[in-house]
């Protein structure tokens, strides 16, 4: 296997069409690096994309609106935001134009999200286990995706919760709860409550001394209610094992975390 820095990446803000066959073909051999890399930048184009749609409704809803009552104070406010907007847009169509001469095949966040993920990126991972991706185009011309998902996304995030990863904690204690945001994952994983118990005492682990430690103390008093004892105490013991095993390097669980949604970071 080649060592790190033999074969280095394109260089950063390379066009995307001229570096998409060489990162495909080295994601494809086991490039976790390359997969990270081709993950990223098309996730970085659908966002730059959504992006400059959004920011061009707000500026043509600013440049239409009646500014006939508006007084002193306002204009200057009112061209404030015109000028933080334009700013936006204008580094929204220049990250947009290293996305030009790329197919809308090419574009498809999923293969890319779960090669990544499978190759050991957390933020695929997260991305692709959260499911987002296959609710957008392309998945009516690859049904097979779903099938994928279903193999792959609860190995994936067993694997990210072996490396420390919290976010994934809250994904499956939501799907095994079938509660808000158990998305696509909670269809496969189907109503658990044992294992819902775990994840969450998991993270009440993580909140010890919080300020907000509470919210989490209160949901697990809920969840244990119809638990056996026997289930409880296994599930308390494999919770305290799997803290110390996996989170030793990262022991605070953030309660903004575990949004499952795609992001560039």
């Amino acid at each position: 296997m080649p060592k790190r820095g033999d074969n280095p990446l394109p260089p950063p803000d390379s066009p995307l069409a001229s570096i998409y066959e060489e990162l495909k073909s080295r994601a494809a051999d086991g490039d976790a690096e390359a997969a990270a890399r081709m993950y990223h930048e098309i996730l970085g184009c659908a966002n730059a994309q959504e992006l400059l749609r959004r920011l061009q409704r707000s500026l043509s809803r600013l440049l239409y609106d009646d500014t006939s009552k508006l007084s002193a104070e306002e204009l200057v406010e009112r061209e404030d935001d015109l000028a933080e907007i334009a700013g936006e847009l204008d580094k929204a169509r220049r990250h947009s134009d290293l996305c030009a001469g790329v197919s809308d095949d090419q574009l498809l966040l999923a293969p890319a999200a779960l090669r990544a993920a499978q190759l050991g990126d957390s933020a695929a991972s997260n991305c692709y286990v959260g499911g987002v991706m296959l609710d957008g185009k392309g998945l009516l011309d690859h049904p097979e995706w779903l099938a994928e998902y279903k193999n792959n996304a609860p190995t994936l995030a067993q694997a990210a919760v072996t490396k420390g990863d919290w976010s994934m904690v809250a994904q499956l204690q939501r799907a095994y709860a079938q509660s808000l945001g158990a998305g696509l994952l909670g269809q496969v994983t189907g109503a658990d409550p044992v294992q819902s118990y775990r994840y969450l005492k998991l993270r009440q682990l993580g909140t010890i001394g919080q300020r907000n430690a509470s919210i989490v103390e209160r949901q697990l008093a809920r969840a244990a209610q119809g638990l056996s004892a026997a289930n409880l105490s296994s599930s308390d013991a494999w919770a305290q094992d799997s803290y110390q095993r996996y989170f030793s390097a990262n022991p605070a669980y953030d309660l903004g975390r575990g949004a499952n949604t795609c992001h560039d970071d």
